[in-house]
Protein backbone atom coordinates (compact mmCIF):
# COMPACT_ATOMS: atom_id res chain seq x y z
CA UNK A 1 0.00 0.00 0.00
CA UNK A 2 1.31 3.27 -0.78
CA UNK A 3 1.58 6.57 1.55
CA UNK A 4 -1.89 7.96 0.30
CA UNK A 5 -3.61 5.19 1.10
CA UNK A 6 -2.15 5.02 4.97
CA UNK A 7 -3.02 8.58 5.50
CA UNK A 8 -6.59 8.07 4.24
CA UNK A 9 -6.83 5.47 7.04
CA UNK A 10 -5.24 7.64 9.65
CA UNK A 11 -7.46 10.69 8.55
CA UNK A 12 -10.75 8.52 9.05
CA UNK A 13 -9.44 7.00 12.23
CA UNK A 14 -8.83 10.82 13.32
CA UNK A 15 -12.16 11.96 11.99
CA UNK A 16 -14.06 9.04 13.90
CA UNK A 17 -11.92 9.85 17.21
CA UNK A 18 -13.21 13.05 17.02
CA UNK A 19 -16.91 12.70 16.56
CA UNK A 20 -16.80 10.06 18.94
CA UNK A 21 -15.33 12.41 21.56
CA UNK A 22 -17.83 15.47 20.10
CA UNK A 23 -20.96 13.09 21.43
CA UNK A 24 -19.20 12.05 24.32
CA UNK A 25 -18.97 15.68 25.71
CA UNK A 26 -22.41 16.54 24.04
CA UNK A 27 -23.66 13.45 25.86
CA UNK A 28 -21.88 14.93 29.30
CA UNK A 29 -23.49 18.04 28.87
CA UNK A 30 -26.76 17.25 28.73
CA UNK A 31 -26.43 14.68 31.34
CA UNK A 32 -25.34 17.67 33.51
CA UNK A 33 -28.24 19.45 33.01
CA UNK A 34 -30.75 17.50 35.47
CA UNK A 35 -28.43 17.40 38.44
CA UNK A 36 -27.69 20.61 38.03
CA UNK A 37 -31.35 21.91 38.60
CA UNK A 38 -31.39 19.34 41.23
CA UNK A 39 -28.65 21.32 43.11
CA UNK A 40 -30.23 24.80 42.12
CA UNK A 41 -33.11 23.74 43.48
CA UNK A 42 -32.26 22.68 46.66
CA UNK A 43 -29.93 25.37 47.33
CA UNK A 44 -33.32 27.90 46.88
CA UNK A 45 -35.02 25.69 48.98
CA UNK A 46 -32.03 25.94 51.53
CA UNK A 47 -32.10 29.91 51.06
CA UNK A 48 -36.15 30.06 51.52
CA UNK A 49 -35.42 28.01 54.31
CA UNK A 50 -32.52 29.89 56.57
CA UNK A 51 -34.71 33.49 55.24
CA UNK A 52 -37.61 31.75 57.37
CA UNK A 53 -35.49 30.91 60.16
CA UNK A 54 -34.09 34.20 60.39
CA UNK A 55 -37.68 36.04 60.45
CA UNK A 56 -39.18 33.68 63.02
CA UNK A 57 -35.72 34.30 65.43
CA UNK A 58 -35.83 37.84 64.70
CA UNK A 59 -39.67 38.14 65.93
CA UNK A 60 -39.05 35.61 68.77
CA UNK A 61 -36.03 37.85 70.26
CA UNK A 62 -38.79 41.04 69.27
CA UNK A 63 -41.23 39.23 71.51
CA UNK A 64 -38.76 38.28 74.43
CA UNK A 65 -38.07 42.04 74.58
CA UNK A 66 -41.09 42.82 74.87
CA UNK A 67 -41.77 40.24 78.07
CA UNK A 68 -38.88 41.81 79.16
CA UNK A 69 -39.77 45.25 79.36
CA UNK A 70 -43.49 44.27 80.52
CA UNK A 71 -41.86 42.07 83.32
CA UNK A 72 -39.68 45.18 84.31
CA UNK A 73 -42.62 47.71 84.52
CA UNK A 74 -44.95 45.12 86.02
CA UNK A 75 -42.07 44.72 88.97
CA UNK A 76 -41.34 48.41 89.16
CA UNK A 77 -45.09 49.24 89.45
CA UNK A 78 -45.56 45.79 92.39
CA UNK A 79 -46.50 47.15 95.79
CA UNK A 80 -43.94 44.24 97.17
CA UNK A 81 -41.23 45.32 95.31
CA UNK A 82 -40.13 47.58 97.81
CA UNK A 83 -40.75 45.29 100.51
CA UNK A 84 -37.17 43.91 102.08
CA UNK A 85 -37.14 40.33 101.53
CA UNK A 86 -36.69 37.57 104.16
CA UNK A 87 -33.26 35.89 104.19
CA UNK A 88 -33.39 31.94 104.72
Amino acid sequence: MDSTTWLYIALIIFLAGLIIAIIGVVLLIVGMKEPMKEIKGSANNLKERAGKLQLEASSLSHHANELKEDIQMKSEKSPYSSMPQKAQ
